[in-house]
């Protein structure tokens, strides 16, 4: 009798564990017997999309992607969130708000606007997409997607010259991994000096920026610039890599260029195709009752 009772016991510590378990793993909380999901969470990350028919807020909520991953940061809040929302949601509908006569009306509001919004997007937005000729064309107009010389650096910031001078040795002797696993960033290089409103230029009110700069357009890969004074501080440089100005590639720019040109061929055609209904429409205006509005 104890070993049958023993085994109950067991059983019921287990079973809830186990259950637990086997818990489908887009399920990330219960509350009150309901489910809150993934998909809950990615709602909850969705919320600010709004029911406006904008033709940009269209293009924009298409191109989201709403499957990416909910990164560790997020996830805890949103779950809150989500479970926040599970529960006010319960209580709005044991209220009846549904019955609500001014929530009815928004809803209405809502479904007519998503409407507009989804015709937009199945009717029109496919022929908006610009053709590979249309992306290039774009691409190759004169003055577009041209950058200045630039270079790829690693700098050091010290109080002191003594300090900076420090790293020159260390920028030196430093081997493929440190430099991978260093924090590098572009600057974008421009010689020239630049003349204010007060007479005053980039020289003598920006010295130190006007050096470093007038250094990098000078330096190749691999030199190690400074120490260089800026203000009250030394920066010593590390020159990780030169690029020459110049046109940015075609392939890291079609992506904004498709969406430019989407947003722009999508405003033509929701243009063209209010003009077309309003021809074949009867519209009748009184004038009079629209303009008592305005008294």
């Amino acid at each position: 009798m104890k070993r049958i009772l023993m085994l109950i016991i067991c059983l019921l510590i287990v079973l809830p564990i186990i259950a637990q378990t086997a818990q489908n793993e887009d399920v990330i909380a219960t509350v009150n017997n309901r489910d809150i999901t993934v998909e809950d969470l990615k709602a909850v990350s969705s919320e600010k999309m709004n029911y406006e028919t904008g033709i940009h807020q269209i293009y924009s909520d298409r191109n989201r992607n709403m499957d990416e991953e909910i990164n560790s940061g997020q996830a805890e809040w949103l779950l809150e969130e989500a479970i926040s929302n599970h529960l006010i949601l319960s209580e709005a509908q044991s209220a009846n708000v549904s019955e609500n006569g001014g929530y009815k009306a928004e809803l209405e509001s809502i479904k007519k606007s998503l409407m507009v919004k989804y015709y937009y997007i199945q009717e029109l937005l496919p022929k908006a997409k610009p053709s590979q000729e249309e992306i290039e064309e774009e691409y190759n107009r004169e003055g577009r997607f041209e950058q200045p010389e630039r270079a790829e650096v690693m700098m050091r910031w010290e109080r002191t010259e003594e300090e900076a001078r420090k790293w020159l040795d260390k920028f030196a002797n430093m081997d493929e991994k440190e430099l991978a696993e260093g924090n590098l960033e572009t600057m974008r290089i421009h010689e020239e000096e630049i003349t204010y409103e007060d007479g005053s230029n980039q020289n003598n009110r920006e010295e130190g920026k006007f050096q470093l700069m007038n250094e990098l357009s000078k330096a190749n890969a691999g030199d190690i610039l400074g120490p260089l004074q800026e203000g009250n501080n030394y920066v010593v440089v590390y020159v990780a890599a030169k690029y020459p100005a110049g046109k940015q590639p075609l392939e890291e720019v079609k992506d904004r260029i498709e969406r430019d040109l989407t947003r722009q061929n999508l405003e033509r055609l929701v243009r063209e195709k209010q003009e077309e209904l309003r021809k074949k429409a009867t519209v009748t205006i009184y004038y009079e009752n629209l303009n008592n509005l305005s008294e």
